[in-house]
């Protein structure tokens, strides 16, 4: 058991970026990419006027073929934190209810929503997201065209001081 527990904890340090990285980048300039090789990113990235009482950053999430963003909402007490797809425009969708939930390095969960000059989470989880890509995509303000994603993990993968609001580079 001691050998299998010590195996995890190896695979799960090469599999995860340096403590350094989340430490030296601020949350607002964090990029991640989904566990699996499935090409799909994400990344923080500053709001503007498009923030909300929980952040004052984006999350932007790219499967395969468009980029949707997304504002945090958070709930008091136990209700966690969801994400509010945005429209092209910049006018807010219905909530499709979708899920944001972040982890830090040692796999424990992070209460609230990130914010620039914070650190950024180790891993985030979004078990919502491709099912609603799925069955009902236009609720994320792009065509309602089915797309699949797995519910696999984004891991931190490198800090991109180049990401300006709103928008992430490639």
């Amino acid at each position: 058991m001691r050998t299998y527990c010590a195996a995890v904890a190896l695979l799960l340090a090469l599999q995860f970026p340096t403590g350094a990285l989340a430490v030296s980048c601020p949350a607002e300039h964090a990029r991640y990419v989904q566990a699996g090789r499935t090409g799909a990113t994400a990344a923080l990235v500053g709001a503007g006027r498009d923030g909300t009482a929980a952040s004052d950053l984006l999350l932007i999430v790219k499967p395969k073929s468009r980029a949707y963003r997304f504002r945090f909402q958070q709930a008091n007490g136990y209700g966690g934190i969801s994400l509010e797809p945005i429209y092209p425009a910049g006018q807010p969708l219905e909530m499709p209810g979708i899920r944001f939930i972040p982890y830090r390095a040692d796999l424990t969960e992070i209460a609230d929503a990130p914010r620039s000059g914070g650190r950024p989470p180790r891993v985030i989880v979004l078990p919502d997201f491709g099912a609603t890509l799925w069955y009902d995509a236009a609720v994320l303000g792009g065509p309602n065209e089915r797309d699949s994603m797995p519910r696999s993990a984004f891991v931190l993968s490198g800090c991109d001081r180049k990401l300006r609001r709103g928008k992430a580079s490639r």
